[in-house]
């Protein structure tokens, strides 16, 4: 292990626990719930349960294997804080159910509960200097401008951020000025029985430095692919392509929601913007996963081999057919009236009979994928047609 930054890394396995501690109470809670009859059990509400738990306890995951095996390299230290400022922010609902039963007063809540916006701004900047330096630094001169006005912008905006120092003070003083403040004064006039709400007006400020974040790190990382080799594109394609997808997904949720706006129309799911945001960072973190394990692109030695795929593979089946079981016997007894035995035996019958076909398609599905980024890494990198790279 190596002793580089001692306290970063201690505050990042930190994060990283946390969540996956406060991330454990949702789907308690759920279970809880649908066992008293409080809930319903719906595809719909089990997709949103494991939308809101799978999504940071991936980041956290992902963040401390990266502390723990590749914590020398520079760009994987700067990816593995990024993954725990993440995990923390996603992990919204589960870190607030903590914070809510520990017995604190609101007001000390509430500041403790402003360290998840604090953490998604800081979470920013780390993701826009990772998309800057993975997997070699950029400079000025890789920044090429096209004939528009929006490519003059973003890479102005790019060029601006590859300072260190410049992005750290923009993410404190966004911090001081668009956090801190509005939740102080929304504090203060609380507690004189007069309050005054700006933290609506600082989740505004957020979203749009959301976008900003993902888009100008989208930016970096394909100047950084265009200039590549063959072998630097194989290493920068997941993680490009994970950084499109959110960039998309929130760039179109930002639009419809806008319209939503406008035009005051009511959707079915009132928080489907969230959940919207949500699903972006998800298939992030799953393409993030594909380049860490599937083509090791910022490690050699996380490359998975198949036993180990195997045996996870297997792990994640016992657990997700062991879950499925016990909510389907308690769905059916609900329903049908079936006693707990026989509930048992029809679940655990049918379940079996459908898990053993979609076990053995996704083991295939694995191998051969994992069979391709083996190829690819063993193959020689070819040179580009001239003029294919910028100069």
């Amino acid at each position: 292990m190596s002793s580089t930054r001692p306290v970063l890394r201690a505050f990042v396995c930190g994060l990283a626990i946390v969540t996956i501690v406060a991330n454990m109470l949702p789907p308690m809670e759920f279970v809880v719930a649908v066992r008293a009859g409080k809930a319903l059990l719906t595809p719909g509400v089990i997709g949103l349960v494991l939308l809101l738990v799978v999504a940071p306890l991936s980041a956290a995951g992902l963040a401390l294997v990266l502390v723990w095996r590749s914590w020398a390299r520079d760009d994987a230290r700067v990816l593995a804080v990024f993954l725990g400022l993440l995990s923390y922010g996603l992990g919204g609902e589960g870190t607030w159910m903590m914070l809510s039963r520990s017995g604190l007063p609101d007001w000390a809540v509430s500041m403790l509960d402003t360290g998840m916006p604090l953490a998604s701004v800081a979470g920013m900047a780390v993701m826009i200097r990772f998309s800057s330096i993975f997997p070699h630094p950029l400079s000025l001169g890789d920044v090429r401008p096209g004939a528009s006005r929006l490519s003059h912008i973003v890479a102005g905006a790019q060029a601006w951020a590859m300072d260190p120092a410049q992005l750290r003070r923009a993410a404190a003083w966004f911090c001081g000025v668009a956090i801190l403040i509005p939740q102080a004064i929304s504090i203060g006039t609380g507690l004189r029985g007069n309050e005054i709400d700006l933290v609506v007006y600082s989740k505004y400020l957020a979203l749009a430095a959301l976008l900003a974040a993902v888009t100008l790190s989208a930016a970096n990382l394909r100047t950084n692919y265009r200039r590549a080799d063959a072998a630097g594109r194989r290493q920068i394609f997941w993680v490009l392509e994970g950084f499109l997808f959110a960039t998309a997904v929130a760039v179109l949720a930002s639009a419809l929601k806008l319209l939503q706006n406008a035009t005051g129309y009511q959707a079915a799911q009132v928080h489907w913007y969230a959940f919207a945001l949500l699903a972006g960072f998800l298939g992030l973190l799953a393409c993030l996963a594909i380049a860490l394990f599937g083509s090791g692109a910022l490690d050699p030695s996380l490359a998975l081999r198949r036993t180990a795929v195997s045996g996870v593979l297997g792990l994640l089946a016992v657990v997700l057919f062991a879950v499925s079981e016990q909510v389907m016997q308690e769905w059916l007894g609900a329903r049908l009236g079936l006693s707990a035995r026989t509930g048992g035996i029809v679940t655990g019958v049918a379940l079996g009979l459908a898990f053993e076909p979609l076990r053995t398609r996704t083991s295939a599905f694995v191998e051969r994928q994992l069979a391709h980024f083996g190829a690819e890494a063993e193959a020689p990198a070819r040179p580009l047609p001239a003029g294919a790279v910028p100069a």
